[in-house]
């Protein structure tokens, strides 16, 4: 005799196959790399997994997930939102895939010493943090209906602290090259040591393009932009990782200050551990904010009232002419 049949789990199976079937292909790429880092921390073998541990595997597969979810949002995100695409793979992609490169000698038993390819993926990944923000709020910036006010005085104040964040992380990181030349650097530690220098350098330029993000989204909810729920989670998600570069920074600035007391190390501590959280919170919100779904580009819509000043629609009837 046959056994029942368990509507139910037929009923699951079913559901997620769809579910399955419905994912675009362009996403596929993107959820696997996702899936290959979450593999890395397993096959890394954590010792302990705490809550601060699953934040931290959180915040790296989120960032991995991103441009996937800039294609959930819209499938065809490549002919509508290519822009937008370039941007969210360029900010959370490039290290993820580079690292995905570096790991697979590894995985394979083969040496993979080469400190200056390490240091040239990071630099990779760095120029991606720099450009795909800054990209995105471009982008975004252009499918307003209103435009963002830009304070002089403002921008000039951004200018000077992101310019002496840069010249201090250059500064500090060539202290340390030169303190590992002491130790009679061979010509692939050099390399990798001129590399991470300019890596520092660039560095500090990530923030320009989160600030500028964050401002033109705060300016888009005043307004009433829609969709609102996209901008409100983007002003958030930008807000929340723009706070956490910045007292970043802020804490190298002070720890030069004052030097290196006792409780530096218990500050450097409590950032450490502060970084995974408001980085789940961060990348959370931006995913959110991309499933919904960018905001149209006019153009695309042929609403160029702006520059056209032609209404959207029917001309409203004059009270003072008789139908």
């Amino acid at each position: 005799m046959d056994e029942p049949i368990e509507p139910d789990a037929y009923r699951i199976a079913g559901r997620l196959g769809e579910l399955v079937r419905r994912v675009p292909r362009l996403a596929w790429p993107f959820l696997i790399l996702a899936a290959y880092d979450l593999g890395l921390f397993l096959a890394d073998g954590i010792s302990s997994w705490t809550l601060l541990t699953l934040f931290l595997v959180a915040a790296s597969v989120g960032w991995a997930l991103l441009p996937a979810a800039v294609i959930l949002g819209r499938p065809t995100a490549w002919q509508s939102e290519r822009g937008i695409l370039v941007g969210a793979i360029a900010w959370s992609a490039v290290g993820p895939v580079g690292h995905l490169i570096w790991r697979v000698p590894i995985l394979l038993g083969l040496d993979s010493s080469d400190g200056a390819g390490s240091a040239a993926i990071s630099l990779l990944a760095v120029a991606g943090r720099v450009a795909g923000p800054a990209i995105i709020a471009i982008v975004l910036e252009r499918r307003r209906r209103t435009s963002t006010t830009w304070p002089a005085p403002l921008l000039a104040i951004v200018a000077v602290l992101v310019a002496a964040t840069c010249v201090q992380s250059t500064s500090s990181t060539l202290d340390w090259y030169n303190a590992q030349l002491n130790f009679g650097f061979g010509a692939q530690d050099m390399l990798a040591g001129q590399i991470r220098v300019v890596a520092a350098a660039v560095a500090p330029l990530s923030l320009l393009g989160v600030g500028a993000l964050l401002w033109s989204a705060m300016s888009a909810v005043r307004a009433g932009e829609e969709p609102r729920r996209f901008w409100v989670w983007i002003t958030a998600g930008s807000a929340a990782l723009l706070a956490t570069n910045v007292l970043g920074y802020a804490m190298m600035f002070f720890a030069l200050a004052v030097g290196s007391p006792a409780y530096i190390l218990d500050l450097f501590s409590a950032y450490n551990d502060i970084v995974p959280v408001s980085s789940v919170i961060g990348v959370g919100l931006l995913l959110l904010a991309f499933v919904i779904g960018a905001p149209n580009d006019p153009l695309d819509l042929g609403e160029v009232v702006a520059d056209l000043q032609v209404p959207l629609g029917p001309k409203p009837a004059d009270a003072s002419v008789p139908a």
